[in-house]
Order: structure tokens, then sequence, then C-alpha cells
């Protein structure tokens, strides 16, 4: 079982998981979606509920110039999310159409601490 962590950076979150980014990991200097601005809700429900607006998957990083570019095929990365049982399954990580990640599987309870501040407009 994976473990996800938030690490503000530049002024947005990234994604860490297991302790490790998921920039270096992926190879890209794009940001990713979750921005304190976009608070609540944003990407952040995409991410829990699994229900992506690309293709079935949820954006996670996007053009750090524009952010406009949040499609695979300019760039982004987005990813396929499952749920089995009380965990989330991140899985089909894509750039350009092209599978460029592991899958990482998530503590259902873990997962939804880490993004409830995104959830809410209590943050």
């Amino acid at each position: 079982m994976n473990v996800l962590e938030l690490r503000e950076e530049d002024g947005v979150f990234d994604f860490v998981v297991d302790g490790v980014s998921l920039r270096p990991l992926l190879r890209t200097d794009n940001t990713s979606t979750l921005r304190p601005w976009d608070r609540p809700q944003g990407f952040a429900r995409e991410l829990v509920d699994g229900d992506g607006s690309l293709e079935g998957r949820v954006p996670i990083y996007a053009c750090r110039k524009c952010w406009v570019k949040l499609d695979t095929w300019d760039g982004g990365h987005a990813v396929r999310i499952g749920r089995s049982n009380e965990r989330i399954i991140w899985h089909e990580i894509e750039e350009f159409g092209n599978s460029v990640g592991d899958t990482f599987e998530f503590e259902l309870e873990q997962y939804r601490t880490v993004l409830e501040p995104f959830l809410s407009s209590r943050a």
C-alpha cells in the first residue's frame, strides 16, 4: 500500500508518493493541478470520486507556463482512478497518449484525509 502526501512547492501542491515527488518519476517540470486558489473542489473532487474529465482520467499535472494544457496530448499528465473496497488505485498515468507511470494503491481513509482541505471551504 502506498502513502499519498502533498508538498507545497512554488505556490502549488505537488503529489508525493511514499516520500518521493511524482514529478521526477514522471520526468516532468509541469505543475500540479492542485492549487490553493482553487479551493474548494477543483480537481480534488475528481481525484476522490474517480470521475475524470479527460476520457475517464483525472488531470494531475498541467503546463507550468500557461496551465491550460491539461490534455495528455499537450504534455499534461492524467491518471485513471479506480476504487476497490477501501482502496483508491491510480493506474494508467498518461502523457502524450502513452502510459508513463506505475500503479499506486492508497488506503481510502488516508487518501481522503490528504485531499480533505481541497474538498471543503474550511481551508
